[in-house]
């Protein structure tokens, strides 16, 4: 349907050039990957998180640090399309 509205109604600034934005040079590593399919910036990036217990010495210097058994649990990302577009509204529609 997109495409009959697009060859119906032509934009005259683009005199029948179209985009395609595999051939465009200046995508960042990540766009690359979403085009090839090897990424989906849409679905939720997987990450875990768990608690560490950290043990001092006397004068408060670090001697090691272990991970608190049964702590670990998933807390995933925001997928980075979301990311992106939080990112762009906070640099340039700020008092909108």
């Amino acid at each position: 349907m997109l495409k009959e509205w697009y060859e119906k109604n032509p934009n005259k600034k683009l005199n029948g050039k179209r985009f395609y934005a595999k051939d465009c040079a200046s995508l960042n590593s990540i766009q690359k990957q979403h085009l090839n399919g090897e990424l989906n910036i849409y679905s939720p990036i997987k990450t875990y998180i768990e608690e560490w217990k950290t043990i001092l010495d006397g004068d408060g210097n670090y001697v090691s640090a272990y991970p608190v058994p049964d702590t670990r649990r998933r807390d995933d990302l925001a997928p980075v399309a979301i990311q992106w577009q939080q990112d762009y509204k906070k640099r340039f529609c700020k008092g909108k």
